[in-house]
């Protein structure tokens, strides 16, 4: 990867970990569709079971059992 690829994927991965709206990303991207960007970037940020398992954990930590 070239150093200007890495910057440029570094840049769109932060602003997708800072919850920038998909079509805001896809047009600094350049890319035709949000789609095409979400497919590329997201999964960096939502690929990431162990943190799923802290927040669902989290979720119902005050809920009583039934």
């Amino acid at each position: 990867m070239k150093k200007e690829q890495i910057i440029i994927f570094t840049y769109i991965t932060n602003l997708i970990h800072a919850s920038v709206d998909p079509k805001t990303v896809q047009y600094l991207a350049g890319h035709e569709s949000s789609k095409i960007t979400m497919d590329i970037y997201a999964k960096v940020k939502y690929n990431r079971p162990d943190e799923l398992v802290r927040s669902m954990s989290g979720a119902f930590a005050g809920w009583e059992a039934v």
